[in-house]
């Protein structure tokens, strides 16, 4: 016996041992399979897989949903890697076509990020830090251009349909979550920030601590942000 619950998501009652070979659990894990007809989204938060469901729900595709969660993930994963300051790499399949592609969003080094330069400052190697020099290791942010890149070409939602996810989690705010919460308690974490000036500390230490698990976190400078790029395409989030 099966019981569908909202769309796409099925219980069942039966024992492991009598489901097919295909939905077998391993319940020592305790994280279950999840099959859907109409599309699945995986992501380091439910509320960035959100952001891509929304796209597939509104009749959009895969593309779209995976732009949607990228922006999302700028807002709601930023102590882990997903800034709009950071690099996108994805293979793509389009089954329309057939075509398996590369999407490279890595932005190049900057031009005088050179053996010669490092060296006439006396570093061996480049510096990846953290630490005052860590900025040498930068490259220049391609994510933002990827994403768009990838709507674009074979996306069928407007940017602002694809925005309004992150825009509103920026907006209006999440609950901060323990794994964020423990990145930004770090104390190396609030050093790094303060080698970089200004904003940064402004935003994640909000009263001069990180904001509690479960309290609302809002980022209503980077709201405007993603709004602005709205109207420079000359479209209005929902």
């Amino acid at each position: 016996m099966a019981t569908s619950i909202g769309a796409g998501l099925t219980m069942s009652n039966q024992r492991p041992e009598e489901l097919d070979e295909h939905y077998r659990v391993d319940w020592t894990t305790t994280r279950p399979v999840v099959s859907g007809l109409g599309g699945v989204i995986s992501s380091g938060h439910p509320l960035v897989s959100m952001a891509g469901m929304r796209m597939l729900l509104s009749g959009g595709n895969a593309f779209d949903a995976a732009a949607a969660a990228g922006f999302a993930a700028a807002v709601i994963e930023p102590t882990a890697s997903y800034s709009l300051c950071s690099e996108c790499v994805a293979i793509m399949h389009d089954a329309r076509s057939g075509r398996t592609l590369v999407l490279s969003g890595q932005g190049p080094a900057p031009a005088l990020a050179t053996i010669a330069t490092l060296s006439k400052h006396g570093f061996p190697r480049i510096p990846t830090g953290p630490g005052p020099n860590a900025h040498l290791s930068f490259t220049v942010p391609g994510a933002v251009d990827a994403y768009l890149t990838l709507l674009e070409t074979f996306g069928t939602r407007t940017i602002a349909e694809v925005l309004a996810p992150a825009v509103e989690y920026a907006e209006q705010g999440f609950p901060m979550y323990e794994f964020m919460h423990r990145m930004l308690s770090i104390p190396e974490t609030r050093t790094q920030f303060a080698l970089y000036p200004p904003g940064g500390e402004a935003v994640f230490y909000p009263g001069g601590r990180a904001p509690k698990v479960g309290g609302r976190f809002r980022q209503p400078t980077l709201a405007g942000t993603l709004k602005h790029r709205c109207r420079h395409a000359g479209t209005s989030p929902a």
